[in-house]
């Protein structure tokens, strides 16, 4: 194993790369996965998926509201910190659109930061965009 997280640890990031590291590899003769599970999550029990829903879906007020928060308050270096820990949990629940909404506000906030401003971002939109998609992230995951 040769892996790592970075702190603040997101239970989210634990749960998703314990289940990559401890799944079974595919065989060569696996067929292609139908079951429209993340190809990381593909193969995982039906229990260890729905703990990883469970997961993303208990931190996402929190990690929104904080995103939220920061961007209101200006801290861009923190909304830039937090939208990257963000879209690292939605690509590994396999939710690609919330993924680049947050690569959108990870850029964004870099920009304001480093004062090279892009309002042509609309911020609270894009954040309105996110939280729906992650919604519908866990809906998929759950189901």
């Amino acid at each position: 194993m040769d892996d790592h997280l970075t702190e603040p640890v997101d239970r989210t990031q634990v749960l998703a790369r314990i289940a990559v590291w401890t799944a079974e590899p595919p065989t060569e003769s696996s067929p292609p996965s139908t079951s429209g599970t993340p190809a990381e999550l593909d193969g995982l029990p039906a229990e260890a998926i729905a703990d990883i829903a469970d997961a993303f879906a208990a931190s996402t007020p929190e990690n929104l509201g904080r995103l939220r928060t920061t961007l209101g308050a200006g801290d861009f270096d923190a909304a830039r910190l937090l939208a990257h820990r963000l879209k690292g949990s939605c690509a590994t629940v396999g939710a690609a659109r919330a993924a680049g909404l947050c690569q959108e506000i990870e850029a964004a906030a870099s920009a304001r930061r480093q004062r090279t401003a892009r309002d042509d971002v609309p911020l609270p939109a894009v954040l309105t965009r996110l939280a729906d998609e992650m919604r519908r992230a866990t809906q998929e995951l759950r189901s």
